[in-house]
């Protein structure tokens, strides 16, 4: 593995596909060093990349983060990302479609981008954003500023269509979309 890309990724299963597929084997083009969660990193390998497990970013002082429940595992390495204290290129992560009927029991997508945001580090939120990320990315990153700027708010925007979901599914019930509502 090389040093030079590092990436971060966790995307639902629902948002991975085509477009995923071509991004994740344009990452394995670049070399990057991919860590990603669970799910994910059984379509990368599927892909034929080998990426990291999202856990190796976590130094729990000789403890298996393995062992520890999703949102707690999230809840880390969201503060981590947040904090600075990865050295992370690149975040790759998406909630559940926002009309998803278990939209409350997504804990790591709006984690891992907000914490993104955060942190300045660039945040593919949905699958529209690819293509373009990859070819900045081939381009060695140009413009980093505004492509971060782009991406933050496009986040942001993926964030909070997921939280109104959740808090509407708290306040009222599952209710999907139904036509009363």
């Amino acid at each position: 593995m090389s040093t030079s890309l590092q990436v971060f990724a966790s995307v639902h299963e629902e948002m991975r596909g085509p477009l995923f597929d071509d991004f994740a084997r344009g990452l394995g083009e670049l070399e990057a060093d991919v860590f990603a969660t669970g799910g994910t990193a059984d379509a990368l390998r599927e892909l034929g990349l080998e990426p990291a497990d999202a856990t190796d970013l976590i130094d729990l002082d000789g403890l298996d983060a393995t062992d520890l429940p999703r949102p707690v595992v999230a809840g880390i390495l969201g503060g981590l990302i947040a904090a600075g204290q990865t050295e992370l290129d690149l975040v790759v992560s998406s909630t559940r479609p926002p009309d998803s009927n278990h939209a409350r029991d997504d804990f790591g997508g709006p984690t891992y981008q907000l914490g993104a945001i955060k942190a300045g580090i660039p945040v593919v939120s949905n699958p529209f954003q690819y293509q373009p990320v990859m070819r900045w990315l081939r381009a060695g990153r140009p413009s980093s500023t505004e492509m971060v700027g782009w991406l933050s708010m496009e986040a942001h925007q993926e964030c909070r269509a997921f939280h109104t979901m959740a808090a509407t599914v708290r306040a009222v019930g599952n209710v999907g979309l139904r036509e009363d509502f």
